[in-house]
């Protein structure tokens, strides 16, 4: 018998009754923390790694689940079987962004060993100083570190908190001290277009994002190439 008809087998057996939906199928195997059913469900099959869950207002990818619930071996079966560690799925936050948010230290390394970019939001919510401090004196040369020491993530309702706050509700004391000494506000309230910086941006660019997500030349800046 080949792998292919063992693993459906064994993905039938375990199916609940009534349930054949397999897109359904893989988003609620990684929501229970199943790793070996979401092994079997690749293995029969692998076009579902990717794909966003179609029944909710929030569509994220399996990978985004595993780093939301902080389902650290599922998170293991999805990278190795190739997971796209950077693609928000429609959902505004990466998976490491999720991971970051969540407090899921051990997700988020993981992800960075897999090659996910290290963004401004996960850098401050990790404590990351050194990575936060290349942002600002990034953001500095162009006259900005205030601006970026001040950003607000607004353009998805459930991440429109400042840098300073995510530094506190974080406990990074030292992240906290370095935002302040470049000019963040406590009183920093979400902008309708907030900045957005990473270490994938060419030379050094700064990129406006819209509440839509589309990127902007928010700083009258040369915009990020393809």
């Amino acid at each position: 018998m080949s792998a292919l008809a063992v693993a459906l087998f064994l993905v039938n057996s375990t199916c609940p009754a009534g349930t054949h939906n397999w897109r359904l199928g893989i988003h609620d195997a990684v929501r229970d923390g199943n790793a070996l059913r979401v092994h079997l469900i690749l293995i029969a099959r692998p076009d579902l790694l990717n794909v966003v869950e179609p029944r909710t207002k929030r569509p994220l990818t399996p990978l985004q689940i595993a780093a939301d619930r902080g389902r650290t071996e599922v998170a293991r079966v999805l990278l190795a079987h190739g997971a796209n560690v950077d693609w928000d799925g429609h959902g505004c936050k990466s998976p490491l962004q999720l991971a970051a948010s969540g407090g899921y230290r051990d997700i988020a390394e993981l992800l960075r060993t897999h090659g996910a970019v290290l963004d401004l939001y996960s850098a401050v919510a990790l404590g990351k100083r050194d990575e936060v401090e290349g942002y600002l004196r990034l953001a500095a040369a162009f006259g900005l570190s205030k601006r970026l020491a001040n950003a607000s993530w607004a353009e998805c309702p459930w991440h429109d908190t400042p840098l300073l706050r995510v530094a506190i509700a974080h406990g990074q004391i030292e992240v906290v001290r370095l935002l302040l000494a470049h000019g963040a506000s406590p009183l920093a309230q979400p902008v309708s277009r907030p900045c957005y910086i990473s270490d994938t941006n060419r030379k050094g660019t700064v990129i406006g994002l819209t509440p839509g997500g589309t990127e902007t030349n928010g700083f009258d800046l040369p915009a990020r190439q393809p």
